[in-house]
């Protein structure tokens, strides 16, 4: 309670710094009856709680390998022209090429799918290219290789992937 004692002198002696005159029992009952005694309560400190362990788990995997691209097609040509229509199955294609410049003209061709009128352009670019690319294809027997643009000489080889998702 000493504590209590405290607050009401201290709410009682801010009254009475703020008023001119000397108070009145009533201004000193009114301060008294305002003031709202607060005693301290104990608060429970939080426990220390250590974080969990880490016990290793084994986990045993079987290594698979994944299925290889296999050669299909090779295509080689001088300019502009087209491939023989084949056919692929659903998969993946890895479609790599070599294209020499003889006079710094464009070189680009398109993997075309002639029965849902499909095309992806491959490589579009001045000069002497070589490089890849991977795509994922519908079963067709209607796909070709369309050199749109081209001087030199090219070589296209098409590799083919199974699907291993349904």
């Amino acid at each position: 309670m000493k504590n209590a004692s405290l607050v009401i002198v201290l709410s009682a002696s801010i009254l009475i710094a703020c008023t001119p005159a000397t108070p009145s029992p009533f201004d000193i009952q009114t301060a008294i009856a305002q003031t709202q005694i607060v005693l301290p309560t104990t608060t429970a400190y939080p426990t220390y709680t250590p974080p969990p362990t880490l016990t290793p788990e084994i986990i045993f995997i079987t290594p698979t390998a994944l299925p290889e691209f296999v050669k299909l097609f090779d295509f080689t040509g001088t300019g502009k022209g087209t491939s023989d229509l084949f056919s692929l199955e659903a998969g993946i294609v890895k479609i790599t090429w070599k294209y020499t410049d003889t006079d710094s003209d464009n070189f680009a061709f398109y993997l075309k799918r002639l029965d849902t009128d499909g095309k992806e352009l491959i490589e579009n670019t001045i000069g002497d290219s070589e490089g890849q690319v991977i795509l994922k294809v519908g079963a067709s027997s209607q796909y070709l290789i369309d050199v749109k643009y081209a001087s030199g000489d090219w070589a296209i080889t098409i590799y083919f992937m199974p699907s291993t998702s349904p």
